[in-house]
């Protein structure tokens, strides 16, 4: 396994900075406000990864194998193709800079995931893009249908079918997703390390054996403050709890309309069938999680005497 660390922050690969070559970018509609420094250290992890490959091959390592590529975030950068706005009288941006702190954010959550089977270092399957949702968990039992290893209790869905026919994903899937810590200091343009340094150090400790580890009397709050929900085509729903980091934060169910680029503070149950139900599946899904279903889901849930706008 190899970590390639050079597309996250700072985004400073060696010898590329101030670099122009990558200026023709912004001749293309929707990237005229990409990030320069990220495209260069993008350029240069293609380097190294086609090294890695170059190397496994002369050692014989993809005679027979399966190959993975993936990441485990994606970036919000605040373009404008990215824009969310929040659908009420005087609507304004909805903030989603950085990675991880928006649970319904497209590009935090589209992630690089290629798969590739070789025999005899010549790959098996042929190149191209499946469309269709897929997540990380469907590596799992892939790799197991392809080996056909027996048993495993996956939540994800194999695509061994649509790599060897040819074929695209299922159209019709529900994806869970939740966010994880935020921070003022990472979710803006400019990130100032110190700033983010003494917003987020009272989370942490040092254990006896040296472990730098989240405190333990802390959790619960943390994890109560996290988003959670899901996306299906056109729609997402999500829990939208107020915190420390987002004070005047909606505090209840938000739906997200991807064709219409809006974000909407919506009672439970929503009236509109499509949220209504992914709100059930986010119920029924997080329901294990301690205090979930009674703040969001119950009688009393938070949103569920709101009137919508």
């Amino acid at each position: 396994m190899s970590h390639l660390c050079l597309p996250h922050w700072p985004y400073l690969p060696a010898g590329v900075n101030g670099d122009s070559s990558l200026d023709w970018v912004s001749d293309y509609a929707g990237f005229q406000d990409s990030s320069r420094q990220y495209l260069r250290a993008i350029k240069v992890v293609d380097t190294q990864f086609a090294d890695i490959v170059s190397e496994l091959d002369r050692l014989g390592r993809l005679d027979n194998a399966i190959v993975i590529v993936m990441s485990d975030h994606g970036e919000d950068f605040g373009m404008a193709r990215d824009r969310l706005w929040m659908n009420h009288v005087g609507g304004h941006e909805f903030s989603s800079y950085g990675h991880g702190s928006f649970a319904l954010s497209q590009v935090q959550n589209h992630v690089v995931m290629g798969i590739q089977r070789y025999r005899k270092g010549k790959p098996v399957w042929r190149s191209r893009r499946l469309a269709g949702p897929a997540s990380i968990i469907d590596l799992a039992p892939t790799i197991a249908d392809e080996l056909a290893l027996d048993g495993g209790n996956y939540e994800g869905r194999s695509w061994l079918a649509e790599l060897r026919g040819g074929m695209d994903l299922p159209v019709e899937r529900i994806r869970y997703f939740e966010n994880g810590l935020r921070s003022v200091g990472v979710e803006q343009a400019q990130i100032n390390e110190k700033a983010v340094a003494n917003e987020m150090s009272y989370l942490y400790r040092i254990t006896m054996d040296d472990r730098f580890e989240i405190r333990p009397e802390l959790l619960p709050q943390k994890l109560a403050e996290k988003q959670r929900g899901a996306v299906l085509g056109r729609w997402g729903v999500m829990t939208d709890p107020r915190s420390d980091v987002a004070p005047a934060a909606g505090d209840c169910w938000q739906a997200v309309d991807y064709e219409r680029r809006v974000v909407t503070c919506v009672g439970f149950p929503a009236a509109q069938p499509e949220v209504a139900d992914l709100q059930a599946h986010v119920c029924r899904y997080y329901a294990p999680d301690p205090g979930f279903y009674a703040r969001w889901c119950g009688p009393a849930a938070t949103g569920s005497r709101r009137d919508e706008k």
